[in-house]
């Protein structure tokens, strides 16, 4: 009825209140006493490799064609195990200058608490749903900033996820410090804001549950940057969702372009009504524990492929041989299973 305001629109606006105070209050104590060391010169022209030999793993390439002087554009995360990941945005450019003159400007467009997160008034719009968080509130959504900082590491421009500015920097300065151990780097100057003593990002305490520290485990090792490494990153994303109960997470997997898209409520019914698949298993593993073996990839074009696996809870073998479908998607690979059509069929092609 018109004028009447449903109690679940009256929840979610709660929420999303209660939410944004939290966000704001986190900004609020962003101090620190030295200043954030945004440039670093690096040590020769770094590519996507590197990235993934220091433990990110990549599950999006992004058209560059409207980033000026970029060469390449990646989504990639890190995960610790118990732990949320911790996403970046990796832009490379030809060398250091190119990334400096070109990359900065954009950079700041698409990080900090003003960042443009929309088609319409950001700089570069190619791959801008990963740029926010969306929080439901009644008949819209509150989106929040993904990225609020960024740095230049030789010929890369890196933003970096974080719920505050000083766990962005905390998150740039960590990713640095690996990429230093590559080879030496060389400060050049720039600061934005206050930051405190670089950490891993993803460092906590153990966890009372023991989460499988390899969700996926490939037969053969793919080559990096390569199309089967693609597929096995957006595997692993979704696998590591599942063992962290992440639902939000898990969507983002979901072929985007599904005209009914999965819901959290929606997706937990289905983990807790069939578990990890849709057809029985002999043993459901446990959340925490389920992960795949021996993975491998097939191609069926250049936008479609499955991957074949060995179900595991932990170390136990509970079924051998089982495929799940991928999709290409303005150059990512995402999930075209079951659950993210839905099992009464409401995605059906």
């Amino acid at each position: 009825m018109v004028g009447t305001i449903s109690a679940n629109n009256l929840l979610f606006a709660f929420l999303g209140t209660l939410l944004l105070v939290a966000f704001a209050a986190c900004g609020s104590s962003d101090e620190s006493t030295e200043a954030f060391q945004r440039i670093h010169e690096g040590n020769g022209a770094l590519t996507i490799a590197e990235f993934e030999s220091v433990g990110i793993k990549t599950t999006r390439q992004y058209n560059v064609s409207d980033l000026p002087a970029a060469k390449e554009a990646w989504f990639g995360f890190r995960r610790v195990s118990g732990t949320e990941p911790v996403e970046f945005e990796l832009r490379f450019y030809s060398d250091h200058d190119a990334a400096v003159a070109n990359g900065i400007e954009y950079a700041e467009d698409a990080t900090g608490e003003d960042a443009n997160l929309l088609s319409t008034n950001a700089a570069w719009v190619d791959g801008i749903q990963d740029r926010s968080i969306r929080i439901p509130q009644g008949a819209g959504d509150i989106i929040l900033p993904k990225y609020l900082d960024y740095a230049v590491y030789g010929n890369t421009v890196m933003l970096c996820q974080g719920r505050t500015t000083l766990s962005a920097q905390s998150a740039c300065e960590w990713l640095i410090g690996q990429l230093g151990q590559l080879g030496s780097v060389v400060e050049t100057g720039g600061d934005r804001s206050p930051r405190a003593a670089a950490a891993d990002p993803t460092a906590t305490a153990e966890p009372v549950v023991q989460i499988i520290d390899d969700p996926i485990v490939p037969a053969v090792e793919p080559e990096a940057g390569s199309r089967e490494a693609m597929v096995l990153a957006a595997f692993e994303g979704q696998t590591s969702a599942i063992n962290d109960q992440d639902w939000d997470a898990w969507i983002t997997f979901c072929d985007p372009t599904l005209p009914f898209p999965p819901t959290v409520d929606e997706i937990t019914f289905l983990y807790n009504e069939y578990g990890v698949r849709f057809d029985p298993l002999p043993v459901e593993p446990e959340l925490a524990g389920y992960n795949m073996k021996n993975v491998s990839v097939k191609f069926y074009s250049e936008d479609t492929a499955s991957t074949a696996a060995d179900i595991y809870n932990y170390d136990e073998l509970i079924r051998a041989g089982v495929s799940d479908l991928w999709i290409k998607v303005d150059g990512a690979w995402y999930s075209d299973g079951v659950y993210c059509k839905g099992p009464g069929g409401k995605n059906t092609r």
